[in-house]
């Protein structure tokens, strides 16, 4: 007559056998691979290994992702456009001296840069730096915009303050570290 230890091991046999077989059937959950005791490892030879899934392979041909560059740059720009506008009416009261003030633009920028980045999934390497020379771009010819579209650009922000940087800065010039580079006659 058998006790009750012993249908206990056929159940816990029968239990290692159905999972054995989902192991070398490699469903979901399985990552192929049986231990047994501390040192032996057998891979499940029946089912092929899965590629890893990875948000990056989101853009998949190479034309695609070539494609997407100047989307990153762009969205430097537009994040130096935005995070000036938020300074701009978050601290309406705070003067900085040159350089303290394009350091302040550029950390906002790339902080808002990374953030819109990251949810639109530009996040490879060549992206970032996309972005990031995109802000350099934007924060050295933020007044540029202003000289070009000055009824827009005082929409955003006051009309006098647009008219202090128009006549602070020169068209068609790079501003570093309070000095005007122009690049145009």
């Amino acid at each position: 007559m058998p006790s009750d230890t012993d249908s206990s091991l056929t159940a816990g046999k029968a239990d290692f056998a159905a999972r054995l077989a989902r192991v070398r059937q490699g469903g979901i959950g399985s990552n192929r691979t049986i231990f047994v005791g501390l040192d032996e490892v057998y891979l499940s030879q029946t089912a092929a290994p899965l590629p890893p899934a990875r948000a990056e392979e989101l853009v998949e041909s190479p034309a695609a992702f070539v494609q997407t560059l100047p989307i990153a740059a762009l969205l430097g720009i537009a994040a130096v456009v935005l995070g000036r506008c938020a300074r701009f009416h978050l601290l309406p009261e705070v003067v900085l001296d040159a350089q303290l003030d394009m350091t302040a633009n550029i950390l906002t920028a790339l902080a808002l840069g990374l953030l819109f980045s990251y949810l639109l999934r530009l996040t490879r390497g060549l992206h970032l730096t996309a972005l990031v020379l995109g802000v350099l771009v934007g924060v050295s010819g933020f007044h540029n915009l202003l000289h070009w579209f000055p009824s827009a650009a005082a929409t955003l922000f006051s009309s006098e303050w647009v008219l202090t940087m128009l006549i602070a800065s020169e068209p068609n010039s790079l501003l570093v570290r309070g000095m005007y580079f122009s690049f145009a006659p």
